[in-house]
């Protein structure tokens, strides 16, 4: 099998273990500690094209992308703030539900996204549907949803404020937070650029 496609299809499992994560409740801490050992191998992999381009043929449009490494960024910000603040949270286990939920929600748009990657030659009908997923699961779930529940929800600051051990520790999940957000919006701007390039 080809490791491009083996790849992709195990960041596909990411997504699914969030919804299962979300749904039942259970294993939300876990959820973003897989999704921190994920992030890790794809920089293992921006490293490896980087140096290595031409062993890895299929990877070639897999080189570092500065949005990317924000991405990651602020994703180890939020897990950082998580992994460092696991026993005080206990009071606030709510809370910390609600906000672990609402970053997980933004990875169903990746759903979408990885398959689209793995139809990366076909021209059905199949992919032009995908496609039309992932611009409506990626604008509710990573704009709509983040910013009602996240950006906009007093109670989440108020979380941050109060639970935050160290000033270190409010701005690594404030900044996580608000900067997912702002990198989301420029990705949205990116997709309705380009489908309207090609419309």
């Amino acid at each position: 099998m080809d490791i491009y496609y083996l790849f992709e299809s195990l960041y596909l499992c990411i997504p699914f273990f969030s919804l299962y994560a979300i749904i039942t409740n259970s294993y939300l801490d876990l959820c973003i500690y897989v999704i921190g050992f994920f992030f890790c191998i794809d920089y293992l992999f921006y490293f490896i094209t980087y140096f290595h381009v031409n062993s890895f043929d299929r990877f070639k449009n897999h080189t570092f992308r500065i949005d990317m490494a924000l991405h990651h960024m602020f994703s180890f910000m939020i897990i950082y703030f998580f992994y460092n603040h696991s026993y005080p949270i206990i009071y606030n286990l709510e809370e910390k539900n609600n906000i672990i939920k609402n970053v997980l929600y933004t990875e169903v748009s990746t759903i979408f996204l990885k398959i689209n990657n793995l139809l990366k030659n076909n021209k059905s009908i199949i992919k032009k549907i995908n496609q039309y997923c992932f611009v409506a699961t990626f604008s509710y779930y990573r704009i709509y949803n983040y910013s009602i529940n996240m950006i906009i929800n007093i109670n989440v600051y108020l979380f941050i404020k109060n639970i935050s051990k160290h000033y270190l520790y409010f701005y690594c999940l404030f900044i996580g937070i608000y900067g997912l957000f702002l990198l989301n919006i420029y990705w949205l701007f990116l997709i309705f650029k380009k489908f309207i390039k090609s419309s």
